[in-house]
């Protein structure tokens, strides 16, 4: 199970000693001697834009060394070559193994103690706290149900959340986009599993400012869409849940000009085969 701060499953380096900090070349004593006094805590915060503090400062780092950052949070420990074929893949060998060096020594010179080089890799060191880190540890968390999951706790993966935001947005890396659907599928999947608890604890309340939290993450998630009206099902409001569907509909309609899958329709007609309450919503029924 992930930590925050820690790798993911997988993602360390397995085999090797303890990771000592070596000097970049260039590097002076004087610039080593001093990052080696100032190891962390820093805290590296990728969701909704980079940012990196320490002690609750921030901190500025180039474009460079930011990417580099980025990388090693995602990805876990890297071995040279991997980081310039990853950041710089456009430029020749040469020109990415100075890049490599250059963005680590912009980290050592201004950011002490955030990364560890050996022989073998570089790594952030194990002390730094990684938001993505603690959203995949509450979210897998949430999802297998190992332990009592607060309200208040999950609703950190809303949008008004401190681990709500998207990841690094504005960057279009392949390596950043691919993990970026990944944060947002599994951040969909956890709101709707927090749903289900709640309204399984009939607080409906809550379910429904989570469920809806999920429909504004993706307004053209059907699922979505359908486990808020499971909600309003689950409270008696029928004339709600039909009102929701009538949202997404058009929302669907409006956005891709396709209509909702035969399940939701199977659904609307359940509700309508039921008796609505208001005659009027019978016009979002659709014959199978």
């Amino acid at each position: 199970m992930d930590s925050p701060g820690r790798w993911p499953a997988g993602a360390e380096h397995g085999g090797h000693p303890p990771a000592q900090s070596r000097p970049e070349p260039g590097q002076s004593q004087a610039e080593q001697r001093r990052a080696e006094r100032r190891p962390g805590p820093h805290r590296l915060s990728l969701l909704d834009g980079l940012r990196l503090t320490l002690s609750g400062e921030h901190i500025s780092i180039a474009a460079r060394g930011q990417r580099l950052a980025a990388l090693l949070a995602l990805r876990g420990p890297q071995t040279r070559s991997m980081i310039s074929g990853m950041l710089w893949p456009e430029v020749s060998e040469p020109k990415a193994r100075t890049s490599v060096r250059a963005a680590v020594r912009d980290l050592h010179l201004h950011a002490p103690g955030l990364v560890v080089t050996t022989a073998f890799e570089v790594r952030l060191d194990p002390s730094v706290q990684v938001d993505v880190q603690e959203f995949l540890a509450l979210a897998r968390q949430l999802l297998a149900g190992v332990r009592p999951i607060s309200v208040a706790e999950a609703l950190e993966l809303t949008p008004e959340g401190t681990l709500g935001g998207p990841l690094l947005p504005g960057w279009h890396d392949d390596w950043v986009v691919a993990e970026a659907e990944r944060l947002h599928q599994l951040r969909l999947h956890s709101l709707d599993a927090l749903v289900r608890q709640l309204v399984a604890r009939a607080e409906y309340a809550l379910a429904l400012q989570v469920a809806l939290a999920a429909v504004a993450v993706d307004p053209l998630r059907e699922s979505t869409h359908r486990t808020a009206m499971q909600v309003h099902l689950a409270e008696g409001n029928t004339v709600e849940a039909l009102r929701q569907y009538e949202r997404f509909r058009v929302t669907l309609r409006a956005a891709m000009n396709i209509e909702p899958s035969q399940r939701m329709v199977d659904l609307v007609n359940e509700i309508l085969r039921a008796g609505s309450p208001d005659p009027r919503l019978s016009v979002v029924a659709v014959k199978s």
